[in-house]
């Protein structure tokens, strides 16, 4: 909400510094607008009136719309053809306008050939009004941009901080220590031995915390493994009640990436917000195939559902953000559905 104001203010700030760049602009030309657009006569004492009006109009085309649609991509040679292409055009009608208010004694296209190859052509001529739009309009644009991808930079990074520090949060959780502690308890009187295989794989999950969560990424067969361990506690700790299907589609998960625990996550929100009975047990799917990788279950809100302020799927957005500008699918109906784009990993 915070952040939404802050952007809303900026806005209205830098609409205010265009309205009164623009006031300026128009204020100290000196132009008789009541003249005629087309008398040549009372140039270079003063600014052609249509070069006024072409000055904000290839302004705002080239800083709001060619740069940032074109400029900024793969095919970047598109810019320079499609700006060629649009000043050609204006310059044609500019020319053809010219050329009918020529003497008749002088056909049209002669006319439009001797206007084209004049000093007043906006490719050809000498330094106008779509040259310095599209300079100025650079720079206004790449400026903005920086001060944007800086803004943006520092958002990023305040959110991996917080998201480092809720997972932080996660691996000291008492909750989760005493209440595994309790299902080991219960298992060392009923059967030694997967007592001490509780144990190991509860050993497992805190040495792949300590180990992998400051890492940005992690392949995505550790995950794998590691969601294995997760899900084999939660199934002793609830007596089978959650039932958790991995299929997995992919034929090398060593060549795929992704942020640690991000999974693990996701199937702890499933038990968090999801109620299920030992006759009713509550299936989870978890998939890894090429359009990423879902966690899917039938939505079954418990009836006094826990303090949650969505802190998990936003934290895990930010990170998909910083790492990869990609962003994760939530469905959100019966059934609830998050999936997690896949992060190929670069040899190298």
């Amino acid at each position: 909400m915070l952040l939404n104001k802050i952007k809303s203010l900026l806005f209205r700030k830098e609409s205010l510094l265009h309205l009164l760049f623009w006031l300026f602009f128009l204020s100290i030309l000196h132009i008789d607008w009541s003249d005629n657009w087309l008398d040549r006569s009372l140039r270079p004492n003063t600014p052609a009136p249509i070069s006024a009006v072409l000055f904000p109009f290839f302004f705002y085309l080239n800083a709001f719309w060619l740069v940032p649609k074109y400029l900024h991509g793969p095919k970047w040679y598109r810019y320079f053809l499609i700006s060629f292409l649009l000043v050609f055009v204006v310059e044609l009608v500019r020319s053809s306008i010219f050329a009918l208010s020529y003497p008749k004694a002088a056909s049209f296209f002669t006319s439009l050939s001797f206007e084209l190859l004049s000093r007043e052509n906006l490719l050809l001529g000498l330094p106008n009004s779509m040259f310095f739009a599209f300079v100025f309009s650079l720079a206004y644009r790449f400026t903005k941009d920086r001060i944007s991808n800086t803004r943006t930079i520092q958002e990023l990074r305040e959110e991996k901080m917080a998201l480092e520090l809720s997972v932080l949060k996660a691996q000291t959780n008492p909750h989760f220590l005493f209440n595994n502690l309790n299902v080991l308890d219960d298992l060392i009187e009923r059967d030694k031995e997967e007592a001490k295989a509780y144990l190991h794989k509860l050993a497992n999950i805190y040495r792949y915390w300590l180990g992998q969560t400051e890492q940005d990424v992690v392949s995505l067969e550790e995950e794998w493994k590691f969601v294995d361990d997760y899900i084999y506690l939660l199934e002793k700790r609830f007596n089978r009640v959650y039932v958790f299907n991995k299929i997995n589609e992919l034929k090398d998960l060593k060549s795929y990436l992704i942020p640690p625990t991000s999974i693990q996550g996701l199937i702890e929100n499933v038990v968090k917000h999801n109620q299920a009975q030992s006759d009713d047990p509550l299936k989870v799917e978890i998939k890894a195939d090429a359009f990423g990788i879902s966690i899917s279950h039938k939505k079954r809100p418990k009836m006094k559902p826990p303090t949650s302020n969505g802190t998990g799927l936003k934290n895990l957005r930010a990170r998909y953000k910083l790492l990869a500008d990609k962003d994760i699918l939530i469905e959100d109906a019966s059934h609830f559905l998050v999936r997690l784009p896949l992060l190929k990993k670069v040899y190298g």
